[in-house]
């Protein structure tokens, strides 16, 4: 149990290195809600920039309609913090320091990706915290009503925020591990959620309902008529296992001498 706090502990004071990108995520959140309230803001599953009209800000799940928009990008940041975390003591060496002192490297793993979660956790609670008090500023500025606004909308909204951005973490990961690169593993998984899994849609039409980024995105939309919630839950699991276990495997048989 020492041996696991150490870890974590460890891991904490070299995340300091990357604050930048949580608190950019939040930045992103902020400019999100502030541009979905003045009235330019795309909604989530259409390609083109729509107008978001005030009876649809003053349904209940108005108070969120800003991290709706940012939630797909706050998973990119946590792909990136992931990746950079894990590709960092692997780059630079110094992981070899860290396992003379930590000589199980599934501890060290472990305390790492707990880290990260943490992490990644309060960057999801400062995002929605943030669109939340936008989103009333929003609406006390252009008379909107918030009558209709439910707490559970904010809860249900970080819940699914904070899964998918703890899955494409974890994703991010495996790549870096696998790669051992930061720059490799960022490419790889911002080409995959932007580009890839579009390619593969052309190809087979039911790519968007099994593969991570199409599970993710039905996930964020609180599941489609085609992918039920409770079935994107179980999906984005499953890739959240996968990957942790992925990055478990390597990191166990990886030579680090070299």
């Amino acid at each position: 149990m020492t041996s696991i706090k150490r870890a974590i502990r460890s891991e904490f004071i070299r995340l300091r290195r990357n604050w930048t990108l949580p608190a950019a995520a939040v930045g992103l959140t902020v400019l999100a809600t502030f541009f979905v309230f003045a009235g330019d803001g795309p909604t989530r599953g259409q390609e083109e920039a729509t107008v978001v009209d005030v009876d649809t800000l003053a349904q209940s799940d108005g108070i969120v309609a800003g991290l709706d928009v940012a939630a797909s990008l706050i998973g990119l940041f946590a792909l990136v913090l992931w990746a950079l975390s894990v590709s960092r003591d692997l780059q630079t060496g110094s992981i070899r320091v860290l396992l003379v002192t930590q000589a199980r490297r599934r501890v060290y793993l472990g305390g790492k990706l707990t880290a990260l979660t943490a992490t990644t956790i309060a960057m999801g609670f400062g995002c929605v915290l943030a669109s939340v008090l936008m989103a009333h500023g929003g609406a006390a500025s252009n008379d909107i009503s918030t009558d209709a606004w439910v707490w559970s909308e904010v809860w249900s909204t970080l819940g699914n925020v904070t899964i998918a951005s703890l899955v494409w973490g974890a994703l991010g990961a495996a790549l870096a591990m696998a790669a051992r690169s930061a720059s490799a593993a960022i490419a790889g998984g911002i080409g995959y959620m932007l580009l890839g899994e579009n390619l593969i849609g052309s190809l087979w039409s039911s790519a968007g309902e099994w593969l991570p980024s199409g599970t993710l995105d039905n996930l964020l939309e609180g599941g489609t008529e085609a992918v039920s919630y409770s079935r994107s839950v179980s999906m984005a699991l499953v890739y959240l296992v996968a990957g942790v276990a992925a990055s478990l495997i390597v990191i166990s048989r990886r030579d680090v001498t070299d």
